[in-house]
């Protein structure tokens, strides 16, 4: 396996001088100074990132990568992405040589080692955990400690599998297929991809909540956003080395066609009818997710063998029109409870709010009902009001919020006056939000 080479071309080199100079003109911070200080910390928070065990190179490889990390307020300023490139190619390189040394060592498993790796994971799984800041945690000090520390996380993986009764087959499969996930992600990176984690680096000095989304993740963001997407309508889980149905959605496009039932086995995804039948044993829910989505109203093939079916059975090759899906299970809900407190029974509500979502696109549109958090939250508050309820929880946990034109409308439903929010902008202008227009 190769991983794709990183190149600067015009894409490339127009996002990175786009990306840097949006940062310095429109971000409120203009302390920061671009010096060998701010690359050492950039750098630091890169390595954090892409090796937060300390495990992916040795001493002397970080060593050799540190005269490349201070040019990288060089090559901001010269709006140069070469620097990066190249800390990128050693990274992925890196990565290539982990997944390698994984894969020969699940070859390489027979009865014997497989025994010998169950006992050491089980030893490692009674360790007492320690959480260790990434500043108090060492670099392997040579290939030999380093390959020391990835076997233990094989062992780790082969006691977790012999936890589920799987067989040595089953057990070197799975060690096999993590690895060609991992490289099929590495494959398929693209340079704006790799770039992206080298500028959210940099930008975590800025503050924690800046980053750079570049055109994948964009486009994975708005649809996390908008609690839809066009698919197939069911729910997907991994089961061994198969993705699997675990409910078809009642009113999706798999119940309309028909054919797909719960506890199907994905073995194969078409995408047009030009493409090939890709085999997606042993690949991650996410990547089969992935290629099960695309246009609305477009075909989509998935092959399949029976829950109960041998795996040498005849897949069944179902034909699905992909049409809207909604995420329902991540809107905002409501759930009444009633308690007793100080003899009587007193009515509780649970308003639970997984995310500030809203769909950007459908509101861009000018769509008169868009999908957004505080629209159903007025709706559900209402049903509130209408039971007479004596208590109101507000349920936020795992929230990693979105909208903040949403939270400040929510806001508002519970503070009728004052300023809600202060926002600074790059000139130092402080403005005050008293709402969002409900």
């Amino acid at each position: 396996m190769a991983y794709p080479k990183l190149k600067i071309t015009p894409e490339v080199q127009k996002a990175f001088s786009d990306v840097i100079s949006y940062a310095e003109k429109k971000h409120y911070r203009k302390d920061l100074i671009f010096n060998d200080d701010f690359s050492k910390e950039a750098f630091e928070q890169y390595l954090k990132l892409v090796s937060p065990d300390k495990e992916l190179f040795t001493e002397a490889q970080v060593a050799a990568m540190k005269p490349l990390s201070l040019m990288l307020d060089d090559a901001m300023k010269d709006r140069n992405p070469e620097v990066a490139i190249e800390l990128l190619h050693r990274s992925m390189g890196a990565i290539e040589k982990e997944i390698a040394y994984k894969k020969s060592q699940a070859l390489q498993l027979d009865a014997s080692r497989l025994r010998a790796s169950i006992k050491a994971g089980k030893a490692l799984s009674e360790k007492p955990f320690t959480d260790k800041e990434f500043k108090d945690l060492q670099w392997p000090k040579n290939e030999t400690e380093q390959q020391s520390k990835w076997q233990e996380e094989i062992d780790t993986a082969i006691f977790e599998y012999s936890q589920q009764e799987y067989t040595l087959e089953e057990t070197r499969a799975a060690l096999i297929d993590s690895q060609n996930n991992i490289g099929k992600k590495i494959d398929s990176t693209t340079t704006l991809d790799a770039l992206a984690n080298l500028l959210n680096s940099i930008f975590k000095l800025y503050d924690p909540h800046t980053a750079y989304l570049p055109p994948a993740s964009k486009k994975e963001f708005d649809t996390e956003m908008s609690l839809s997407f066009f698919g197939i309508g069911a729910k997907l889980e991994r089961k061994k080395r198969y993705v699997t149905i675990s409910e078809v959605l009642p009113s999706g496009a798999a119940a309309k066609e028909g054919s797909l039932k719960k506890g199907d086995r994905i073995v194969g995804i078409q995408t047009s009818e030009t493409d090939e039948n890709k085999n997606v044993i042993g690949w991650t829910t996410n990547d089969v997710t992935n290629l099960i989505r695309g246009p609305q109203h477009t075909p989509v093939w998935v092959s399949v063998i029976g829950e109960h079916e041998s795996d040498m059975a005849q897949p069944r090759v179902i034909q699905i029109i992909r049409d809207k899906v909604e995420i329902e299970d991540e809107s905002a809900s409501l759930h009444f409870f009633q308690t007793e407190y100080q003899g009587r029974l007193e009515n509780i509500a649970v308003l639970r709010i997984p995310s500030f979502y809203a769909d950007f696109q459908a509101i861009r549109r000018g769509d008169p009902n868009p999908k957004r958090v505080a629209t159903d939250v007025f709706n559900l508050l209402m049903e509130v009001h209408k039971k007479r309820v004596m208590r109101l929880i507000i349920d936020l946990r795992n929230n990693g919020g979105g909208s903040l034109g949403d939270v400040l409308a929510m806001a508002s439903f519970f503070i009728p006056e004052g300023p809600l929010l202060y926002t600074k902008d790059s000139k130092g202008t402080v403005e005050a939000y008293h709402d969002f227009g409900w």
